[in-house]
């Protein structure tokens, strides 16, 4: 399993989007993109504050942890862009990612278990295969007049 960071052209050295894909990619060979192999028991996607967290979790038979529950507590807010999550379950979709003014950073196909993190920049997706699914998660609350700025690419 690999994890690919796509970084902004437009703000060197910020990370807009990550994946986390089985295959290594064609487009790799281009120098916005850094790869980087998953090989940990736990690897941590976001940023310890972002407001949308997940991780990569490596499990071997009979492994647990814990059991526990979350309670309640006041988290801080913050004034964010809502960041979304994608897990493709069936089928194949083409992804494009934007870049912060809204220009094309790349496609990319993502097929049955590939993962794709946008936490800045534009995205669109299109289905590829005969049908497919997506479990989409994302940061709330979520008020479509506020939050979409349309792209014209």
């Amino acid at each position: 399993m690999f994890r690919v960071s796509v970084e902004s052209m437009s703000v060197p050295g910020m990370i807009t989007h990550l994946l986390v894909i089985r295959r290594t990619p064609k487009f790799l060979r281009d120098a916005k993109f850094s790869i980087e192999t998953l090989r940990t028991e736990r690897y941590d996607h976001a940023e310890p504050n972002s407001i949308l967290q997940f991780a990569s979790i490596n499990l071997v038979h009979n492994q647990s942890f814990i059991p526990h529950i979350h309670e309640k507590h006041k988290r801080r807010s913050l004034k964010s862009n809502t960041k979304e999550c994608w897990v493709v379950i069936k089928g194949c979709i083409l992804s494009t990612l934007y870049d912060l003014d809204g220009q094309e950073l790349t496609k990319i196909r993502l097929k049955r278990g590939d993962l794709i993190f946008t936490a800045f920049g534009g995205h669109n997706y299109k289905c590829l295969s005969k049908k497919a699914f997506v479990y989409e998660l994302k940061s709330g609350p979520y008020e479509a007049e506020l939050d979409k700025k349309r792209l014209n690419p």
